[in-house]
């Protein structure tokens, strides 16, 4: 061990380089000591550390790599920029079991066995300082979404062990570089499946052999995320699949498509069921009629929309139009009109699990699509009067949302009819399955039920109408993030905004004195203040932040855009891109400027100042 630490010493360079792409230029040495370190004190530390001190030994040993990998070549092509790790957070946490670290030279049968097992895995590459580049990966995982200072190693250590979306698999030989990193993984929290000849005791780890045995002690962690449907999902008939929706279609014919032909889903007090009134013909109405409490109109038309897409599962028919309802049917095809009202029924179970009584009417006779015209054209109307007059001050409540806890631990997303979700989903599709369930299944932290991501909660009294502030969301926070948060503005970047999860398309960010400024994802430019988008995202997400949220195009557009700030008008800076979504919507001569007006803050105020 002492030849290795001396060779690790002679191959420090004079001058640490810095690593591009990342608001740490030194990631793990910044974790470790709080701020980037010369050279000299990372030599300094390592010769002084006693070898029989093995924990201490591997974290110097690892800011030494560190330093030492800075410097090579190809450091750039394997270094895990910021962007980079916000990507694998969000989908090794929520949408894969987690990050799996293999380190050894017997692992080529167990990495195709944790992939199907939905892994991202990473295995060691040309040197053996390459581990080092994972202990960034932790640290600023914990920096980030952990909200850990950095220099707080020992706080690190503790939230990373029960938290870190992933664990180290050593198997088979390594040299004593990889074990001292190996074991710096292990002193900074990520739990550990070792061989039983592994040398350090250090942190959490499982001491296994075999393949089996690994993947076995891997189910047991309580830090990795985890997946369950909530009971078992609807099957499809036989004679439905949703492939043939995407199969190249042309209709040789038409049913449908006239005056009398419609498509309507409406609340109602029904019995499961179908029915069919009629022989296919020139006209077709299809009335699918739910009983289930809490279907207002936005989770209605939402719930229609979604009903349009089915008669495509069925390998002869697509839809051609909604409005008038019209479907094509394949040259040497035909419309079963019962099979139409079963994938019609089955199809919103298979997609809402929850739902319960579904009554699907298949009309086809003239006289039955006349007598239910008036009623269906009054059902319409009443809808979209409903929907245009829904606002926060109308609604009672409102839907919480966190699915993105899986990585975003202090974030409840707040679905309002002003504010969208910052992930792109729409309201209607979020409540639908707050209400009824949902087919998608993210990975989530144990404990959790697959309902319990999302739950309609009451808004409860209005606290503040400028920078919407509600009693009940201030609770339901308080609940979902075990009194992270206390108070919610949902309106406003002051104080207690939104939080941010890290799947939001767009941040809003405060300038200053000046007013707002608007970023989109993957801008490569610089706001006039100096943020840039990693800066940003990497101080929003999973978090509440003063002066920062995520945000979506739809809030964008919203009414309620940060009235609490001056809304849209108050945004004097955000690239061109982002201008594009609202510019319609703002008064003559309140452009805001852009990359292309303005550079430095300076340059700014003489913008400003030009343009009252």
């Amino acid at each position: 061990m002492v030849k290795t630490v001396k060779e690790l010493l002679a191959a420090l360079p004079r001058e640490a380089a810095a690593f591009d792409g990342s608001d740490y230029p030194l990631p793990l040495c910044q974790a470790v000591l709080g701020e980037v370190p010369s050279v000299g004190e990372v030599r300094e530390r390592l010769e002084s550390t006693d070898p029989g001190d093995a924990a201490h030994l591997g974290l110097h040993v690892a800011m030494a790599a560190e330093c030492c990998e800075a410097g090579q070549p190809d450091a750039q092509e394997l270094f895990v920029s910021d962007a980079e790790l916000r990507g694998l957070v969000f989908s090794g946490a929520k949408w894969r079991a987690g990050w799996a670290f293999l380190l050894g030279d017997a692992l080529e049968g167990l990495k195709p066995k944790l992939e199907a097992r939905e892994f991202i895995v990473f295995s060691s590459g040309r040197r053996a300082t390459h581990p080092v580049y994972w202990l960034q990966m932790m640290v600023r995982y914990a920096m980030t979404w952990g909200q850990v200072p950095p220099g707080e190693d020992h706080e690190m250590g503790h939230f990373l062990e029960d938290d870190l979306p992933g664990v180290l698999i050593v198997r088979g030989a390594t040299c004593e570089v990889e074990s001292l990193l190996a074991l710096a993984m292990m002193k900074l929290g990520c739990p550990a499946v070792v061989p039983e000849d592994f040398p350090f005791e250090e942190g959490r780890q499982a001491r296994v052999n075999g393949d089996e045995e690994i993947l076995d002690a891997i189910a047991t962690l309580p830090n990795l995320r985890v997946r369950e449907v909530e009971g078992e999902r609807i099957a499809l008939p036989t004679y439905c699949d949703p492939a043939y929706a995407k199969e190249p279609f042309e209709a040789a014919r038409t049913i449908g498509g006239d005056r009398r032909s419609f498509f309507v889903l409406r609340p109602a007090d029904v019995e499961d069921g179908v029915e069919m009134v009629g022989t296919p013909g020139a006209s077709l109405g299809v009335l699918i009629e739910v009983a289930e409490e809490g279907l207002d109109p936005v989770v209605c038309e939402y719930l229609e929309r979604t009903a349009m897409e089915l008669p495509g599962y069925l390998p002869a028919v697509r839809v051609l139009s909604s409005d008038p309802f019209t479907l094509g049917v394949r040259a040497g095809g035909e419309l079963d009109p019962a099979q139409l009202a079963g994938v019609l029924r089955a199809g919103l179970k298979w997609h809402f699990p929850g739902l319960a009584g579904i009554h699907v009417k298949v009309i086809f006779d003239a006289d039955a699509l006349d007598a239910l015209a008036a009623d269906v054209a009054a059902c319409r109307s009443a809808r979209s009067l409903e929907m245009e007059g829904q606002t926060e001050h109308t609604v009672s409540d409102f839907v919480a949302c966190i699915e993105c806890q899986s990585f975003s631990h202090s974030h409840v997303c707040t679905v309002t009819p002003d504010r969208p979700p910052m992930c792109g989903r729409e309201p209607g599709q979020v409540k639908a399955a707050a209400l009824f369930g949902a087919t998608w299944h993210p990975y989530r932290r144990r404990g959790l039920k697959p309902r319990e991501l999302r739950e309609v909660v009451p808004k409860g009294r209005c606290l503040d109408p400028e920078r919407g502030e509600y009693e009940g969301i201030n609770e339901a926070a308080r609940r979902l993030t075990d009194g992270v948060i206390q108070r919610v503005f949902l309106h406003s970047l002051n104080d207690f905004p939104h939080s941010s999860c890290g799947c939001f398309h767009y941040l809003a960010f405060r300038m200053g004195g000046r007013g707002i400024g608007v970023m989109h994802r993957g801008f490569e430019g610089q706001a006039p203040n100096g943020e840039t988008w990693d800066s940003l995202a990497n101080r929003a997400g999973g978090k509440q932040a003063d002066g920062i949220t995520g945000l979506s195009a739809g809030y964008l557009r919203s009414a309620e855009f940060l009235k609490g700030d001056g809304g849209l008008v108050a945004v004097v800076w955000a690239p061109e891109k982002a201008v594009g979504e609202f510019q319609d919507l703002l008064p003559e001569g309140k452009l805001p400027a852009t990359e292309h007006d303005a550079r430095t803050l300076p340059e700014l105020d003489q913008f400003l100042s030009s343009h009252p």
